[in-house]
Parts: C-alpha cells; sequence; structure tokens
C-alpha cells in the first residue's frame, strides 16, 4: 500500500528547509557525483597480476592471469590488448561491448554508427531526485539493446541471444561459455559490479557490459578494462537481482523540492509497483532525516547507516551470445533451452 509522502515533510517551512538542508549539503561537505565513462571504481583489484611489482600504468595486463592450456580464448592476452575498443563515451559501455564483438568477429565497424544504434540512455543529472532515479534506474543499456542494436548495423548477420543467471544456474561455467565459443559465440557479460565488493571498499557506481574475450579454470577474461576475472567473483556480478544503490551525495543533493510522492507511483509502468516495493521514497526520506541529524550534530557523519538508496533497476544479469548467421551452429544457439535453475540443497 503506497504511503504519502508530503515532498517538505522534513521542514518547516520550504524556503527556510531548504536553505537549511543546502547549508547542510555545504557543511558536510555532500557534493554529487558525474557520470563518468567507466567505473570510477572497481572491486577486482584482488586479482594477482602478472608481475606485481608493476603497476596497471606501467603494464597494461597487470589485472591479466595467464590461461591455463586448456582455456579457450577468442583472443590471446596480446591480441587482447592490441584489438580492445575501451570505453567510447559516457554510459556506452554496452556499445563498447558491441564494438569489441564486432571486432572479435572480423567485422568492420563505425562506433559513431553503433553508438547509435544501441541507443544509450543518459542520466538526467539536472533533474528533480524522481525523475533523476528514474533515469538511473534505465541508463545505459540492457541486454535488448546490445542485440538489437547487433542485428541492426550487421543487417541481421549477426545474431544474440541472451542466458540468464539469476537465480542462480546449474551451469559449469567454463563447460558452458567454452562450448559455445568453440562453436564461434563471442559473449558479452551484463553484471551487476555493486555485487561482492570486499568489505571497506568503495563500492561502483553501476552495472557494466564486458565482452568476454577467453574463458578457464583461471577465470573470465574480458575487456574494458583488459581483465581476468575469478570466478568466485564473477558469479557474485553476474549472478544479480535487478537492483542499483544510488550513492547518498546523489540523492540528498537533489532532494530540496521534490515531490517524493512520484517514486511511489514509479518510473516505467512495466515495473512501478517495485518502486513501492522497495521503499525508495522512505528509503530517501531516512537518508535526508541522517543527514539533517549530523548537521545538527545528533550523530556524527561517521555513525551514518544509509549510505545508499536501493531502487529498482531495468538490466537483467547474464550473458549474451552472439554468433554470425552463416556459423553452422547459430540455430542451435537460438533453440538452445535457457539454463535449469539450481536446485536447493536439502539437508537431513
Amino acid at each position: 500500500m503506497a504511503t504519502s509522502l508530503p515532498a517538505n515533510s522534513l521542514m518547516d517551512s520550504p524556503s527556510e528547509g531548504e536553505e537549511d538542508f543546502e547549508d547542510c549539503l555545504e557543511e558536510l561537505a555532500i557534493v554529487p557525483t558525474e557520470d563518468v565513462n567507466i567505473n570510477e571504481t572497481d572491486s577486482r583489484t584482488a586479482i594477482k597480476p602478472l608481475e606485481e611489482t608493476k603497476s596497471e600504468e606501467e603494464d597494461p595486463l597487470a589485472r591479466c592471469i595467464p590461461p591455463s592450456h586448456n582455456s579457450v580464448m577468442i583472443w590471446t592476452l596480446e591480441e587482447a590488448l592490441q584489438h580492445q575498443v575501451e570505453q567510447i563515451g559516457v554510459s556506452a559501455c554496452g556499445a563498447t561491448a558491441v564494438i569489441n564483438v564486432l571486432s572479435a568477429l572480423g567485422i568492420p565497424c563505425n562506433p559513431d554508427v553503433v553508438d547509435q544504434a544501441v541507443d544509450t540512455r543518459l542520466r538526467e543529472e539536472e533533474a528533480p531526485l524522481p525523475q533523476y532515479l528514474f533515469s538511473r534506474s534505465v541508463a545505459g543499456t540492457v541486454h535488448q539493446d546490445l542485440i538489437k542494436g547487433m542485428s541492426a548495423v550487421t543487417d541481421s548477420r549477426v545474431v544474440g541471444r541472451f542466458f540468464d543467471f539469476h537465480p542462480d544456474r546449474e551451469v559449469n561455467l567454463v563447460q558452458w561459455l567454452g562450448h559455445w565459443m568453440e562453436k564461434g559465440a563471442v559473449p558479452i557479460a551484463t553484471m551487476n559490479m555493486q555485487q561482492g565488493v570486499p568489505l571497506g571498499e568503495p563500492i561502483p557506481d553501476a552495472w557494466h557490459h564486458q565482452m568476454i574475450f577467453g574463458i578457464g579454470p583461471e577465470g573470465v577474461h574480458m575487456v574494458n578494462p583488459l581483465i581476468t576475472e575469478k570466478l568466485e567473483l564473477f558469479h557474485h556480478h553476474i549472478c544479480s537481482e535487478s537492483v542499483l544503490l544510488i550513492r547518498q551525495a546523489d540523492v540528498v543533493t537533489r532532494c530540496s523540492g521534490a515531490d517524493l510522492n512520484l517514486l511511489e507511483r514509479g518510473g516505467d509502468p512495466r515495473w512501478s509497483n517495485r518502486w513501492q516495493d522497495m521503499r525508495v521514497a522512505e528509503q530517501c526520506m531516512e537518508m535526508m532525516m541522517e543527514t539533517l541529524l549530523a548537521y545538527k550534530g545528533d550523530i556524527q557523519p561517521a555513525q551514518m547507516t544509509r549510505t545508499h538508496v536501493r531502487i529498482p533497476a531495468a538490466y537483467r544479469s547474464g550473458i549474451t551470445l552472439f554468433m554470425k548467421r552463416d556459423t553452422p551452429e547459430y540455430l542451435e544457439m537460438l533453440d538452445s533451452p535457457g539454463l535449469a535453475l539450481k536446485q536447493m540443497q536439502i539437508r537431513a
């Protein structure tokens, strides 16, 4: 049941309250973050580099692990370094992944044409809080955009098929992905980078699409960035519910005068009830109250517990396989059943 939340319920009067809250933000040094080309923080720093004495700037393969003898590779690490295309624009990891797939398939492309075909959605940075959160929930691209964009730029010569990995699936990732890559498929992973973050590390700001160019017991080899992700961490990223965490600074700096009741009605009508189910408006109110308490000295900034607001996201975690239509196995890929759900282990 929806809860009515008056827009100025934190304030004695709108003008007076807004001035107090802006003073509060200035006092606590809270400023909004900006959308960037790639995730500004990365939880994958625990991967053992080839040479631990070198930084990533000195060695572009620093976050890679050499493939084992039974790994399945589309490119070698050196070829990936040579051929990869890095982020082409803000929130454009999906378009970048499509460009890398085309490169792996040997199909030349115009990056601007791909970017337009994939139709990247941007964050509405200047919008009031409800509209800003709605834009964050769909910013970038989803797997359907990647498949549609790929079909458009190749005149349907390349086809795609998405496989859900959430809820958890009964699958040996190395065997399954290696099987399809050996048949000519090039994968793109759609991952929630906010999962699997080590305690004390900053939480990344977004989901991410990356082309996979290799798989083996050592991990998953991907580009943009060039990295080998350990299988356990990759599982955290690839098996996630469709949610997004929004940083405190991005919420409280946009709340003055915002009508939080709009959050009760949701953004996208296809899943607007999730905004109510997840209590997004109440989360925002709680965060704003906590920020004011810190400003008044009732609590210390270090005691603030609500660091993020949890909102619905349009993305689904999983892997999209792309194949040329003239590949004999492409129909097998399109017709193959989805991955079976993992059965719960019942203890006696």
